[in-house]
């Protein structure tokens, strides 16, 4: 269980990275707007919408969801389990909404350490 986890970091701001995310964003930001979005860093995510995707995508083939824009084959398969998963880490997580990054997880480690590195580094001065 995540929630226990969740402990003093409850009601923070959720960030999504990977492929996923910005799957699930694009897909839902076309079905809310009509247009496929030129970019989906800083699109949010909310439960609500993830339970309307899940409900529309569950009993689509395959092929169907291949049909949807900007999506890959690899992911048409498993698009309502990732959906699913994501909705109740969000819920687990006493999170109504997450906003979508389209930096990764490297990009993050790398700024991370480079904060840590300048903070170092201004007070050995």
């Amino acid at each position: 269980q995540l929630r226990p986890q969740a402990g003093e970091h409850a009601g923070r701001p959720v960030i999504l990275v990977g492929g996923w995310a910005r799957t699930l964003s694009q897909l839902i930001h076309t079905a809310r707007r009509g247009q496929v979005p030129t970019s989906v860093h800083g699109l949010t995510l909310d439960t609500a919408d993830l339970g309307h995707i899940i409900t529309r995508v569950s009993d689509l083939s395959s092929p169907a969801r291949l049909a949807m824009p900007g999506m890959k084959q690899r992911r048409a398969e498993f698009l309502p389990v990732a959906a699913t998963v994501l909705r109740q880490v969000l819920r687990s997580l006493d999170a109504p909404s997450a906003q979508v990054s389209v930096a990764g997880v490297r990009d993050g480690a790398t700024r991370g350490r480079t904060a840590t590195q300048r903070t170092v580094v201004g007070t050995a001065a």
